[in-house]
């Protein structure tokens, strides 16, 4: 079994004579200790360590903490965790497992999109400050649909929003705050909706959605969908120029089946269509949000859908060992050069013979994996090119 390279440490926690362990990522939010946020709002869901719901689901679960002490302090509760963000949902599996408790059900969804059952005696959120208005106020007003009979929802803001969110609760006729509770730069807010349904429809509706725009760039023109929460909604990172550009530089070349890595709103699945026309296109990326608008964008591009895969993972684990003869994104700089080698390590085995890899990054992350590509007998360098600190790498498999 090959090492967890973005381990970082274990973190220990007790509440209420309940000890648990957290594995924890450096690239996860709170990796030095169960953040103020998340210990304010169990204090205020279990005050004397007694939870008393059954069925609880816990959105934006990072690597776990709030939904398993939870689960520690009442183990026959069924619970419901989670996150947009692959890696986080590794870790709260490990975690879960760490702490004994293998039947809580893990899997992704950015704010209801995926959860697909109802009834939940609590919905909870440590909700983050980044997440935009709209997605906020849907996510605080659409667990109407998920709660039970008498069922309520508690969940923590940074004190910055509190007077918004506040705003949003008391101006829904449906909703009753039962508590509102600062300390230390949060607010707690639980409330609970005066009006109940009967397995009611769900109103479709994609709080992400920003607008749809068209950009031009490489002498393309095409149109996206932005979204809140991803960036490049307005204009095109260094990084992503770099890649379209390197992308184009390779036109001509009969490509079959393409990865693109990382891949944001769609910007490059979207320059790889358009330029190299492959076949068959895998997305690849931790953030379930950036594969959804990516995919959709593909299509919205006249993508033949039957022929797209999205994978929902950290790096390229799971792929298969000479799948793709274009393996193309941007590196995620924030992940550290260990992280980011182990990628390229991996990405070097799933190329086939002869194939293309084209990833772009910041330059110092780069030159990192430049001077350890004689590792990798079978790769050999064909182009660096470097912008205002990023770097573009393009790599032809032997």
């Amino acid at each position: 079994m090959e090492p967890d390279v973005y381990f970082k440490k274990v973190i220990d926690f007790t509440y209420f004579r309940k000890k648990l362990q957290f594995r924890v990522s450096h690239d996860l939010f709170s990796s030095f200790q169960i953040d103020v946020g998340t210990q304010f709002l169990i204090r205020n869901i279990a005050p004397e360590g007694v939870v008393k719901y059954r069925k609880i689901l816990d959105l934006g679960c990072g690597y776990g903490p709030l939904g398993i002490t939870l689960k520690a302090l009442q183990p026959d509760c069924e619970l419901h965790m989670t996150d947009i963000d692959a890696l986080a949902l590794e870790y709260t599996r490990q975690n879960a497992a760490l702490n004994g408790f293998p039947d809580i059900k893990v899997y992704g969804s950015g704010d209801y999109q995926k959860v697909v059952e109802r009834n939940f005696d609590l919905i909870t959120s440590n909700i983050p400050a980044k997440a935009g208005a709209p997605v906020i106020t849907h996510l605080l007003e659409h667990a109407f649909y998920y709660l039970a009979t008498e069922g309520e929802v508690a969940v923590v803001v940074v004190n910055p929003l509190a007077e918004s969110v506040k705003g949003v609760l008391e101006k829904n006729p449906s909703i009753y705050i039962l508590d509102e509770k600062s300390r230390a730069g949060h607010t707690v807010f639980k409330y609970r909706f005066n009006k109940y349904h009967d397995n009611a429809p769900i109103p479709e509706k994609n709080p992400y959605l920003r607008d749809t725009r068209e950009f031009t760039p490489e002498e393309l023109t095409y149109q996206l969908e932005t979204a809140y929460g991803l960036a490049e909604f307005d204009q095109l990172s260094y990084t992503t120029g770099l890649l379209l550009a390197g992308l184009k530089k390779i036109g001509g070349v009969k490509f079959e089946d393409a990865l693109v890595l990382n891949p944001g709103i769609g910007h490059t699945a979207v320059g790889v269509w358009k330029l190299l026309t492959p076949k068959r296109i895998t997305l690849a990326d931790r953030n379930l949000l950036s594969l959804e608008f990516s995919a959709k964008n593909l299509v919205l591009n006249n993508f033949n859908p039957e022929n797209l895969v999205t994978r929902h993972t950290s790096g390229v684990d799971g792929l298969e060992k000479n799948e793709f003869d274009l393996i193309t994104g941007t590196l995620r700089d924030e992940e550290g050069p260990d992280v980011l080698w182990d990628h390229f390590r991996k990405i070097a085995g799933i190329i086939k013979p002869s194939g293309t890899i084209a990833m772009a990054g910041g330059s110092t992350p780069v030159t990192r994996i430049v001077e350890r590509l004689p590792k990798v007998h079978d790769l050999k360098i064909m182009e660096r090119t470097k912008y205002r600190g990023f770097s573009l790498l393009l790599l032809k498999k032997n």
